[in-house]
């Protein structure tokens, strides 16, 4: 979620210049940003993802003797945080080619 958070803060501060160089409009990143967080969260919480592990509710716990789903769901999200750590890579300068 941290990770959401600091891409949020990059498309904060990047000046407008940089959005219309792109030829996109800060409402549009903004939007753009901000949907996939939501679905993310939703996900999260519906899957009781964010639950402490030791809570019979909690996907690790139900997830445990399961040991192939398990690592699936663990390598999206390995893949996710990746994708994210990318996006704000100070060698990417939005709008500056």
């Amino acid at each position: 979620m941290k990770l959401f958070g600091n891409l949020q803060t990059l498309y904060q501060d990047t000046e407008g210049d940089d959005w219309k160089t792109m030829q996109l409009s800060y409402d549009e990143v903004g939007k753009w940003l901000q949907e996939p967080y939501l679905y993310f969260k939703a996900w999260a919480t519906s899957i009781a993802a964010l639950h402490s592990p030791h809570l019979k509710s909690s996907l690790d716990f139900r997830l445990r003797e399961v040991v192939q789903i398990h690592d699936q769901v663990l390598n999206l999200l390995r893949t996710l945080h990746d994708s994210l750590l990318q996006g704000q890579s100070p060698t990417i300068k939005i709008g500056r080619y």
